[in-house]
């Protein structure tokens, strides 16, 4: 405030109190000098006059001055109640020039604020001054000094004294004023007032990699993430050195300006901090031979090549057992090399598996071509010819060495005997017969003549010869006498305990299977569907091979032995490396189950420690191939009156951040691993919404109600046609409804009644009443039907039947039982009064005496009622005592209390009455 009052008081001094104006001159201020003098200027305001003592400046002023040769007319009005100099001109021709207000500093224009000219007077003081110009212009350089009165002498104001510079700013004086240096201040501006932002101007010195922060007036630095320091100067943190948190003995870390990054060594797999090994087998990322087994280690892995190969494991060549003698065939077979192995086949003449090797008996089993004889060898067969006969070169014909004297029939031959005579022969297996035929022996007819095995084998009959055949359960062998069990237990009774017996087997179905005869196997045996086993509520019968088990129906876990419905429930599927075989693809095989019992203990592991108090556990579905998918289902149960964000896309979410933790890529592939799951597809890997509404089994709607299926679960929700029930309330999104009945208020007309149809809306049907019977509609059980109401004489359920005899029988009736009760009042009465006359004379009637000269007169009584059914008595007429006339004139006479008249009186508030 002080500095204020001087800087104001400063500039008051400084006005020009009184000036002096040359007539056709006009001053524009443009040098000023400094000297002092005191002066006395008279200021008017309003109507009251101040005298002010202050300094004023003199102004010397090279200046362009506009001159005229004409007559001037100038015209002054003094302001009211002060003494007041004002001097003004403004041309009025071709040229005008006006005086602009500067503040403080030296300007080509007099400061009306500050020094008094006379070209500024009009804004100074009351004065209305103006003048006229007619001439023409001409211009020179003008030196003109304005003094006022008495005293010339001015000076410059040194406006620093003010310090006007803020925050620390150097005030320097110039001429007309003063300028501020903010530097090194942190602000800028005319007067070091605005904040100057170094972090964006770059007037900064943090460093590098160092944050500035800017403040009113300065500035903040501080070292980034990574670095230490004061924020002027900062060094990188070597992390790998001081905190290193990558896996101690399986990642390498490596330190990165202001950070690090860990990676696990080669052979294992994960972000770093967790590293697991890489079964590159499993994988298949491994570099082994094709003809080479692949085995995982720790970090690593090695190869070995397979049986029949030799090699280092990543190059293995076959090896030939032929020509290394290595192979194990019998001396009579031939080594036939394979990749990787070798076979063994019997050479001709011999048989069986090429490891062992007998021979065959051409002559035995007719497979010779002899014409004659057949003499077995080893390994073949030689031809001999009879006695007379040579063997053609083809060594299997003969021919007859002579001639034969006789005609043998075939199969017979000639022989030629001693002294050239000539007989029939015949082969082995036939006899001679009339001298020139054979007949054929049947060697089965007697054993000794044939050589079939005699336990599972029996003689066939040829022509020549016979054959050996086995009986089921055999095998013949190569010698074609010899029947060998089979052993059919190698190939029978699966799922079950097979004994064999020659020729045969026992087979003993294990439990839960039974006998298929045709298969000659044991199936499984379905309880869920032959025995119509009962799991309990909220479960269902799987079966399984050789048992069952009852399991939860979908969106159901387990707790105890019982079910319960979650109230949030996902379906998911993931993708993993392994190999699918058809057994997965049934539910009931213990392939199926042993797989999902690894799925649904990973899962677990995963989702339980995450929502301990909801989850209730992983159901596997079903497996597809490609390689592995596995389908499942995520179970929670919110307890009531809970809350839980859960949401199919923060589940997968979740899952899928879990599983890249562990990813790693090889060979161009990015592989992930849950657990004990390897090679997991992130593509394949999903958590979704699961639709309890598409199967019946997996909710629980009221009837009368529809699911809806929402994110995580489902309500019910009322049926066309129906309303939730108001006395229910809704439990966990589940309505308890009711039908509407749109018959209750009966919208139909006169002759239609109401009728609900199936999806509970109303349908009007025209009513059959006959002969104008209204129409009501009723409830009958679940719905509504219709009533006639019939008109008087008629009847029936339509109205269709008339009544008329039968009013008119009713009428009859009624009308002769009213005549008979008058008949016995009439009678009645007259009994009365009979009796009241043999009375009269000194008897009592209703407990009243009465007299002989006469009874009494009745009085009157009037009764009033109010509005509250108040009565109040009054007598109107007293009673009096019958004179002997009046008894004469036949008086009835009543007992005490009685009325002989009735009362009257109709408008409910007064009776008159008699009374004794």
């Amino acid at each position: 405030m002080e500095k204020l009052a001087a800087f104001i008081f400063v500039l008051v001094c400084c006005t020009y109190v009184e000036g002096q104006t040359t007539p056709n001159t006009t001053i524009a201020t443009t040098n000023v000098t400094n000297t002092t003098a005191s002066a006395t200027a008279a200021t008017t305001n309003g109507t009251q006059n101040a005298t002010t003592e202050a300094m004023a400046t003199t102004v010397v002023v090279s200046t362009v001055v506009a001159t005229t040769q004409q007559n001037t007319t100038t015209a002054a009005q003094p302001t009211t109640g002060g003494n007041t100099t004002a001097a003004g001109a403004t041309p009025a021709g071709n040229t005008t020039a006006s005086v602009a207000p500067t503040a403080a500093a030296s300007t080509s224009v007099a400061s009306t604020a500050n020094i008094s000219t006379a070209a500024a007077a009009t804004t100074q003081l009351s004065t209305d001054a103006a003048a006229t110009t007619n001439a023409t212009t001409t211009t020179k350089k003008t030196t003109v000094m304005a003094t006022t009165t008495p005293l010339v002498t001015t000076t410059e104001v040194d406006l620093c004294l003010t310090a006007p510079c803020q925050h620390g700013g150097n005030c320097s004086k110039v001429p007309g004023g003063y300028m501020c240096d903010c530097t090194g201040t942190g602000y800028t501006g005319k007067n070091c007032t605005e904040d100057v932002d170094e972090c964006q101007t770059g007037g900064h010195m943090c460093d590098g990699n160092a944050t500035c922060t800017n403040t009113v007036g300065s500035y903040n630095c501080s070292c980034n993430s990574g670095y230490d320091g004061d924020g002027m100067n900062c060094t990188d943190i070597n992390e790998c050195n001081e905190m290193n948190v990558c896996h101690p003995t399986l990642a390498t870390c490596h330190n990165t300006p202001g950070s690090y990054h860990c990676d696990c060594k080669e052979g294992q797999i994960g972000n770093g901090t967790y590293c697991e090994d890489v079964d590159e087998c499993a994988f298949g990322i491994d570099a082994c031979d094709v003809h080479a087994t692949c085995n995982n280690t720790d970090g690593n892995y090695t190869c070995t090549c397979i049986a029949g190969h030799d090699g280092d494991g990543f190059n293995c060549t076959d090896i030939d057992e032929c020509s290394t003698s290595t192979h194990t065939c019998h001396a009579h077979a031939t080594c036939v090399n394979t990749e990787g192995s070798f076979t063994c086949e019997c050479n001709d003449g011999y048989a069986r598996n090429g490891t062992e090797c007998v021979d065959v008996d051409e002559c035995f089993l007719g497979t010779d071509a002899c014409q004659f004889i057949c003499e077995n060898t080893d390994g073949s067969y030689t031809c001999r010819c009879p006695d007379d006969y040579i063997l053609e070169a083809d060594n299997t014909t003969c021919a007859l060495n002579g001639t034969c004297g006789v005609t043998c029939n075939n199969p017979a031959y000639c022989v030629v005997g001693e002294n050239s005579t000539s007989t029939c022969a015949c082969p082995q297996g036939y006899v001679l017969e009339g001298g020139v035929n054979c007949e054929d022996i049947d060697e089965c007819s007697n054993s000794s003549l044939h050589m079939c095995d005699p336990d599972g084998g029996r003689c066939v009959n040829t022509e020549g010869g016979y054959s050996c055949e086995c009986d089921a359960g055999f095998t013949l062998q190569a010698d074609g006498t010899t029947c060998q069990d089979d052993d059919e237990c190698t190939t029978v009774c699966k799922n079950g305990d097979c004994i064999n017996v020659p020729g045969s087997f026992n087979c003993s179905c294990n439990t839960g299977y039974q006998y298929n005869p045709t298969t000659q196997n044991c199936d499984d045996v379905n309880e869920c569907e032959e025995q119509a086993t009962d799991c309990g509520e909220n479960q269902k019968c799987e079966n399984l091979m050789g048992n069952y088990t009852c399991s939860c129906l979908p969106g159901f876990y387990r707790k105890g032995g019982n079910c319960y419905k979650a109230t949030n429930a996902f379906e998911g599927q993931i993708e993993f490396e392994d190999t699918f075989i058809p057994e997965l693809a049934d539910p009931a095989t213990q392939a199926f189950r042993d797989k999902a019992a690894l799925v649904e203990a990973e899962l677990d592991k995963f989702f339980r420690p995450r929502y301990t108090n909801t989850f209730e556990g992983v159901q596997v579905k079903a497996f597809r191939s490609g390689s592995v998918v596995a389908e499942y289902d995520l179970l929670f149960a919110v307890p009531p009156g809970q809350t839980a964000t859960l949401t199919a896309e923060n589940l997968h979410t979740e899952l899928t951040t879990e599983l890249r933790r562990s990813c790693t890529t090889a060979n161009g592939q990015t592989f992930c691993q849950l657990g004990d799951l390897s090679g997991v597809d992130l593509e394949g890997t999903r958590v979704e919404d699961l639709n309890e509404c598409a199967s019946p089994d997996s909710h629980q709607c009221p009837a009368n109600t529809d699911c809806v299926n929402i994110d995580g679960g489902y309500r019910c929700a009322c049926k066309a046609g129906y309303q939730p029930d108001p006395t229910l309330q809704a439990v966990d999104g589940k309505e308890f409804c009711i039908a509407l009945d749109p018959c209750e208020d009966n919208p139909c007309q006169d002759t239609e009644y109401c009728y609900l149809k199936e999806d509970r809306t109303s349908e009007c049907k025209e009513c059959p009443c006959l002969n104008g019977g209204t129409c009501v509609t009723v409830r009958r059980g679940d719905n509504y039907h219709y009533s006639c109401r019939c008109p008087g004489g008629y009847s029936g359920d339509e109205c269709g039947s008339q009544t008329v005899f039968f009013i008119t029988t009713i009428a009859c009736a009624a009308g002769a039982g009213l005549f008979l009760i008058i008949l016995i009042i009439i009678a009645v009465c007259a009994c009365c009064r009979r009796k009241d006359k043999s009375q009269s004379n000194g008897a009592l009637h209703h407990g009243v005496e009465s007299y002989g000269d006469g009874g009494w007169r009745p009085g009157k009584l009037r009764a009033n009622f109010d509005l509250d059914k108040h009565m109040e008595m009054q007598e109107t007429e007293p009673k009096h005592r019958l004179s002997g006339d009046e008894a004469a004139d036949g008086a009835t006479t009543f007992g005490s209390g009685h009325t002989n008249k009735a009362a009257t009186g109709d408008d409910g508030k007064q009776l008159d009455m008699d009374y004794f």
